[in-house]
């Protein structure tokens, strides 16, 4: 499977979710390739992005 095979079978907020990743309010998480104090990673769940 490809990663553009993914991306449309599987929603952005699925694949969070399925790392424990919650966004917040605003649509930031912490982000998971390093080690981050504050959320820094922007998801944009409308583009899947």
């Amino acid at each position: 499977m490809e990663i553009r095979d993914i991306k449309s079978n599987l929603s952005i907020l699925t694949v969070l979710n399925y790392y424990s990743l919650k966004p917040n309010k605003n649509s930031m998480v912490k982000c998971p390739f390093h080690d981050d104090k504050d959320t820094s990673l922007k998801v944009y769940p409308n583009t899947n992005t």
